[in-house]
């Protein structure tokens, strides 16, 4: 049993991610009518207004009497702030060059892993992480040469790579708690409120950019993609896989986001690429596989309780 939830698992984040790699194409077009926060605002209102729609509806519930709200607060920080990083980042960045420094995030995540969650990843999911990060590092230079990245664009996304791994392994931890729902209900709630203030404070509160926004038929389709697959199914998605792989698991899936981007962004949006680009996406997927083949992430032992030479003969005597 344990091993078929596992399995449907792995799948749910490798279709997940495979969203949020098809995002980047499309938060890309939808920045070509709007700024960053009116459509990081719509994107998220409209999202968590569906899932309150879903819960009057009974197909979700959120109960959050009696939990530790603390243990979310990281995740609930860490999800606003990436969106934020990736929206600028993508203005001075291709959409193939985005994916490509994101898919350096297992690095960070493996490390995070290690200290928050004492997670030790097996040696091979650790060499193998080599393979995928190579292909990173080719499509890095195949963007560069070709002009598709400004110092700016890769300094921010390099930033959201940090920031997706403070969120996957805050997702894990948050996980022993709280529901896929309710993780996601939290999450769309919060950005929600943070993009909208910024959006209706940049703006003086006027409500006409968001107008102008739905006059582009272009941003419609773009925002409801967004809003549908990449906010909602992906995170509940992604929220349940979570709570039942490890973070080195969960980051070398989320890879994969890095070669739907590249594809995405060179056949859709015509992005500048070379052969070593191939080269580079073909490294990222041969990366994945080895390293879920690995044998699964191991949780160390908690710290040894260290006692004083007085504490030690009170507890024999004691004993």
């Amino acid at each position: 049993m344990q091993k078929k939830n596992t399995g449907l698992a792995l799948s749910l984040a490798t279709l997940g991610n495979t969203f949020w790699g098809l995002s980047y194409l499309f938060i890309a077009v939808a920045l070509k009518y709007t700024t960053p926060p009116v459509m990081l605002s719509i994107r998220f209102t409209l999202a968590f207004l569906i899932l309150n729609i879903m819960i009057l509806l009974g197909k979700g519930s959120v109960h959050l009497k009696g939990k530790p709200m603390k243990s979310i607060l990281l995740l609930l920080v860490a999800e606003p702030a990436g969106f934020y990083l990736e929206s600028y980042g993508l203005k001075y960045c291709s959409t193939s060059m985005t994916g490509s420094i994101l898919a350096l995030t297992p690095i960070a995540a493996i490390i995070l892993g290690r200290l928050m969650l004492r997670e030790s990843p097996a040696k091979a999911q650790v060499l193998s992480c080599a393979v995928p990060i190579s292909g990173v590092l080719l499509c890095t230079f195949a963007s560069s040469s070709t002009g598709a990245a400004r110092p700016l664009g890769i300094f921010l996304i390099g930033l959201d790579c940090i920031s997706c791994a403070v969120y996957r392994v805050a997702n894990r931890k948050a996980s022993k708690n709280f529901t896929p729902f309710e993780r996601t209900y939290l999450v769309l709630m919060v950005t929600s409120t943070v993009f909208t203030s910024h959006a209706l404070i940049q703006n003086h509160g006027d409500l006409g950019v968001y107008k102008d926004a739905f006059s582009h038929m272009p941003f419609v389709f773009a925002i409801l993609v967004l809003t549908v697959f990449c906010s909602i199914a992906s995170n509940i998605m992604v929220n349940y896989a979570s709570g039942l792989i490890s973070v080195a698991q969960m980051s070398a899936i989320g890879i994969i986001q890095t070669f739907v981007s590249i594809v995405s962004g060179i056949v859709i949006l015509h992005d500048p690429w070379n052969p070593v680009t191939l080269v580079g996406s073909a490294l990222i997927l041969i990366g994945i596989f080895l390293v879920n083949k690995t044998e699964n992430t191991t949780v160390l032992p908690a710290p040894t309780e260290r006692l004083s030479v007085r504490e030690k003969m009170l507890r024999r005597t004691t004993a």
